[in-house]
């Protein structure tokens, strides 16, 4: 029997019953996870076995913690996310129009290269690769995360545009010390 085993925290989990995308995904689990994802699990017909087991969303906010998608009311199909370390409700509704651009199939703002380079699904406009500035160049790609006069590569605060000047004192970002990227701050992963 083959079974879904996640690294990271998962807790929220729904079934789809929607029948939006031809009922495509009605009858999957939808499951936050901690990773900053929501997991798609389709069972086998009778309910025994994981046949698919994919990312539906990525970079859905910080901490997803809890899931939910309403099959009736003014939205169904859409997919709710309670983000935990945000403090905010992420909605997620269906939609049927692409991008309409070759080097853009969902129409996201992020090019194919960039999502398929990031591991994010490029026919999918709710799985987006992370993006601290927003400019629609992910962080793997952008040279300048924060937009200011200093490249990543020589900015002390490659992630702030103020670079330390408006951070509170008393500001602490830990060094992580368990789990997936030791020693990095921000989720960031260590040079190999």
């Amino acid at each position: 029997m083959r079974s879904a085993l996640f690294g990271d925290s998962t807790n929220g989990i729904t079934e789809y019953t929607s029948s939006s995308f031809g009922g495509a995904m009605q009858g999957d689990l939808l499951i936050a996870s901690f990773d900053n994802t929501i997991k798609r699990i389709k069972l086998s017909a009778d309910g025994t076995q994981v046949v698919l087991e994919s990312n539906l969303f990525s970079s859905v906010g910080l901490k997803p913690l809890d899931v939910t998608s309403p099959n009736t009311g003014p939205f169904p199909g859409s997919v709710w996310v309670a983000d935990i370390a945000l403090g905010k409700i992420v909605v997620f509704e269906p939609t049927t129009a692409g991008g309409g651009n070759p080097n853009d199939f969902d129409g996201d703002g992020y090019s194919n290269a960039d999502e398929t380079a990031n591991g994010t699904d490029p026919n999918s406009a709710a799985d987006v690769p992370p993006d601290w500035d927003q400019d629609f160049t992910s962080n793997l790609l952008d040279p300048n995360d924060d937009n200011d006069l200093l490249p990543d590569t020589s900015d002390p605060f490659a992630i702030d545009a103020a670079n330390g000047s408006t951070t509170p004192i008393g500001t602490l970002y830990d060094w992580k010390n368990s789990g997936q990227n030791l020693g990095g701050i921000f989720g960031w992963a260590l040079p190999a």
